[in-house]
């Protein structure tokens, strides 16, 4: 397997790249997340600077487009037109999930506050709105209320001035695009930012500071009379693997923030599944009003083993990756191809099918065998079970002839493989209790490191089996250390922020 299929995936999505809005292609356009986590990873791999440039256009397009909802937070599914103007106002908690991984990623690759904010608020509207009281997540909002696509969202200018009155009213409606004319039906707009506030400081007369606490405040005005609406239907399926994702993101938000209610809600989520979803060893597909329906596929066993292994990585307790552990070596008992590799969609357990396939494609969510690719490597390093890695690359070998003809179609896959190519351990010896090894924690977790294998060993704590031999024969040490290793080059241990920060870099 030739590295050079990175070059020659990103030198694709860079034919199909918008210069102009971002994204690729055009109407209806779709926010594809995994392909600008590829483009990061990518220009974190060969400093490509048009890789990180195509990111930043489209995440900040789409931020202040119409698809992004300005009041509550949360993207809508796609937008109809090529400019992020016009949505389909449906929420799905899988579009959420991934594009606030990625825009946490984007800020942990430029430090630039607005992508954190983006990423802040998608997690706090999917707490506020799809969290069901014991901790799982929802599967949709409707774009319908009141038998109307987009009622619920949009605005006419009477209507701002109304609440806001006519002067910030009217500034407002300036700032997000809101017309006489309105940019949906009926005069109706969707909020969109359509100005920059030093253009609408100079016309109107505030300075910068006092318009962003005008807008800020319009905002929580707005949101509270449109709370009066009658909301759009809520799909209250709970779905593994769409939780699993969420989990995933929950955490980045808690590794960037260090805001505690997400790693809270990524551990209900967790601790639900685990509790409801789970009969005799097997994952459930779906809970719907009280009940379990459908035994798992591969894809709900990969992002929830996924969700585990990132809580882990969060919190260093042993608990989730022995659960992870256990959930994988059950996947590769029930889906895996024993002849050609390459975990199967549906198990032994599942309905009996004409034939079972094994799908390789990243769509609107990851395919289960690009994500079982990582959990495989991560999981190997962390037992030293050389068969999972093997496996990782027996799933590579398998789908490698559609990743160098298809690039675009396999985006999660092409990141999965530049994974593959280059892991990057890093363990960290020290008390969990201790600030300087949370010190240590926070250089890591604000960094960009996507091949990034992250373990802790306590000094006060026992691990029991075969976990974590990367650190299992360091002695214990008078200061929280941090260990570095890239391939077979170990970089000398640091024992501070300042000399971590240097060897991350």
């Amino acid at each position: 397997m030739d590295e050079k299929i990175l070059s020659t995936a990103f030198e694709t999505l860079e034919r199909q790249f918008d210069p102009y809005y971002g994204g690729f292609g055009g109407a209806p356009k779709f926010p594809g997340s995994m392909g600008l986590s590829f483009l990061l990873r990518f220009w974190k791999r060969t400093g490509t600077k048009k890789a990180l440039e195509m990111v930043e256009i489209t995440l900040e397009k789409m931020a202040n487009g119409g698809i992004y909802d300005h009041l509550a937070g949360g993207f809508h599914r796609y937008s109809v037109d090529d400019r992020w103007l016009i949505p389909h106002f449906e929420k799905m908690l899988y579009d959420n999930a991934l594009l606030s991984r990625t825009y946490f990623e984007a800020y942990q690759a430029t430090r630039k506050e607005r992508y954190r904010t983006v990423g802040e608020e998608i997690l706090n509207y999917v707490l506020r709105e799809m969290k069901s009281p014991p901790g799982g997540f929802y599967s949709t909002q409707d774009a319908d209320s009141e038998g109307k696509e987009g009622k619920f969202y949009v605005w006419t200018r009477d209507e701002i001035k109304e609440i806001l009155g006519k002067e910030e009213g009217t500034a407002f409606s300036a700032y997000y695009g809101v017309t006489p004319h309105g940019n949906f039906e009926q005069g109706k707009s969707v909020l969109t930012i359509a100005s920059t506030l030093e253009k609408v400081s100079e016309l109107y007369g505030i300075s910068i500071l006092d318009l962003k606490t005008l807008l800020e405040k319009g905002r929580e005005r707005l949101l509270a009379s449109r709370e009066k609406r009658m909301k759009p239907g809520r799909d209250e399926k709970i779905l593994t693997a769409w939780n699993g994702l969420m989990i995933s993101s929950l955490v980045d938000g808690f590794k960037v923030t260090g805001n505690e209610t997400y790693l809270h809600g990524a551990k209900e989520a967790a601790h639900f599944i685990l509790r409801e979803m789970r009969k005799d060893g097997t994952l459930m597909r779906v809970f719907n009003r009280g009940k379990c329906r459908v035994k798992g596929y591969s894809e709900d066993y990969t992002f929830f083993i996924q969700g585990l292994i990132d809580l882990y990585e969060a919190t260093f307790e042993m608990g989730w990756l022995n659960g992870a552990n256990d959930l994988n070596e059950r996947m590769i008992d029930q889906f895996w191809d024993e002849d050609k590799g390459g975990f199967f969609f549906s198990g032994k357990e599942n309905e009996s099918l004409i034939a079972r396939s094994k799908s390789p494609y990243d769509n609107a969510t990851p395919s289960s065998n690009s994500v079982a690719v990582v959990n495989l490597i991560k999981l190997g390093y962390l037992t030293g079970e050389d068969s999972l890695k093997q496996k990782a690359e027996k799933i590579l070998h398998l789908f490698y002839q559609f990743l160098s003809e298809h690039p675009s179609g396999f985006s999660h896959m092409l990141s999965a493989f530049s994974f593959f190519t280059r892991p990057e351990e890093i363990g960290i010896v020290g008390s969990k209790n201790d600030p300087r090894t949370h010190s240590l924690l926070r250089e890591i977790y604000l960094a960009f490191l996507p091949n990034k294998i992250l373990s802790l060993k306590d000094p006060g704590e026992q691990v029991k089996g075969n976990w974590l031999p990367f650190l299992k024969e360091i002695k214990v040490v008078e200061a929280p250390t941090a260990f570095v290793c890239r391939g077979f080059n170990c970089l000398p241990p640091a024992r501070s922020e300042q000399e971590l920060k240097k060897i991350l870099s």
